[in-house]
């Protein structure tokens, strides 16, 4: 069997498990499960052979969270098997849905890029399957946390799984940061960026069946973050919580990916913050990341320029040399050449995943690839449905939500010097979302773990 054949297999394999999982067992657990462990096993997408390098490095691929040359991704074949399970489980529940601001934006994303790839004149087959592919993966994600995840049980469900699936990834962290990347390729065959970033200060980071050793690096991070909510909810730390913590943060750091760590420590203390002070960082957050925005993304300061020819930047380059880890400034550097071409299509985009060609590579933070492919009407539409309920979340000291909150505030701040979204975050900030009391009923029973 080709490894194509194999991958696809495979996911036909998922759909099907996930299915009968949802026939018996209830509808919370079913989805924690297949959820969780889909984007832990399955394979990531099959890479056409123009991404497959030598160096394990390369610019013809953008990752899952866009419609790209990647086709089938596992982003989209786990949301839309746990839907199915779902509807073919309690094909009522749907009707219980009230909808809100924030699911017109979600909507509005999935639908948007049909419309902003026919402005740019773009193949409609390629614009169809641009809004299939964000309504099963963004979209798909977006319902499973409205409709299972929205209520208490549900939060502290969704909290306890993101946490107890960083403890699943322990061993994988053991013995690729021994041995370095091994496991996909014994399993699904070529990844394009098997050891890209693999040999780090001490041994190696994992990679295990994620996109990147970076996303195994910030999901074992907010898996930390979800252990240190739980040690600040269990005051006592009972049940081995505390342990847990402190060995999920000693993975995060031993898997070596500075911007997770920061983060980590970053939604660590967060956690353990008064209500007075959460609503005073939930502002702070709002002006922090509108200067970050207007500053980065307008190319108001220019930053490769300070970099380059002050004598502040030549000492930022020597500290980030002698730290052995320059990938952040090959990051902003690309972001920053991205911005002329993004000037030129700003509303719609260029309606293509490859538009930044005349580049020779890729931004490499997902608002600015969102913006390139669909447009500021795009980007706003996905990260005001991402943020918005996490954002009144601290606005309003909403305790009980902050936890999930952060995570998703953290998982925001990591895309943006990356091209992939840590994908629970979208089930947890729909499940955060506050909205009128649902009509019609479905059994607590059918739904509870």
């Amino acid at each position: 069997m080709s490894e194509s054949m194999t991958i696809y297999a495979t996911y036909a394999i998922f759909m099907v498990a996930t299915i009968i999982a949802f026939q018996f067992r209830p509808l919370i657990c079913s989805a924690a499960i297949c959820y969780f462990g889909g984007w832990l096993l399955l394979p990531v997408a099959h890479y056409p052979a123009d991404t497959i390098t030598a160096g394990y490095f390369t610019v013809n691929v953008i990752g899952t969270a866009l419609p790209s040359n990647l086709g089938l991704t596992k982003a989209w074949v786990v949301p839309v098997s746990i839907i199915l399970g779902i509807t073919l489980k309690t094909p009522r529940i749907w009707s219980t849905i009230r909808l809100n601001w924030s699911d017109a934006f979600v909507l509005a994303y999935c639908v948007w890029p049909f419309f902003a790839m026919l402005i740019a004149q773009s193949d409609k087959e390629v614009a169809v399957y641009a809004s299939f592919y964000l309504a099963g993966a963004w979209g798909g994600s977006w319902l499973i946390g409205r409709v299972l995840f929205a209520g208490d049980n549900g939060r502290e469900t969704l909290l306890r799984t993101i946490a107890w699936s960083g403890v699943i990834l322990l061993p994988v962290a053991l013995v690729e940061g021994v041995s370095g990347p091994l496991i996909y390729p014994i399993i699904y065959g070529d990844h394009a960026f098997l050891l890209e970033g693999a040999s780090r200060y001490v041994g190696y980071r994992p990679l295990g069946f994620f996109e990147h050793g970076n996303q195994f690096g910030i999901w074992i991070a907010l898996s930390a973050c979800a252990w240190w909510a739980l040690v600040r909810q269990e005051k006592k730390a009972k049940g081995g919580v505390l342990t847990w913590a402190i060995i999920s943060t000693v993975a995060a750091v031993a898997s070596q990916s500075i911007g997770a760590i920061l983060l980590l420590c970053l939604g660590g203390a967060i956690m353990f913050l008064s209500a007075e002070r959460i609503r005073a960082f939930g502002y702070s957050m709002i002006a922090l990341g509108a200067i970050f925005g207007l500053v980065y993304g307008s190319g108001i300061l220019p930053v490769e320029h300070i970099v380059r020819n002050t004598a502040f930047g030549q000492q930022a380059i020597e500290i980030v040399r002698a730290s052995g880890r320059s990938s952040i400034g090959y990051r902003v550097r690309r972001d920053q050449m991205a911005l002329a071409m993004l000037y030129r299509q700003p509303v719609a985009g260029y309606g293509k995943w490859d538009w930044w060609r005349p580049l020779g590579s890729h931004p490499w933070g997902l608002p600015l690839l969102i913006a390139g492919q669909f447009g500021a009407a795009g980007l706003l539409m996905a990260f005001v449905s991402l943020l918005w309920g996490p954002i009144r979340a601290f606005l309003f000291s909403d305790m009980d939500r902050i936890p999930l909150a952060t995570i998703v505030i953290l998982a925001a701040a990591d895309a943006a010097l990356n091209s992939y979204i840590f994908f629970p975050a979208i089930v947890a900030s729909a499940a955060i979302i506050k909205s009128r009391q649902q009509k019609g009923s479905v059994s607590r029973r059918a739904v509870e773990v």
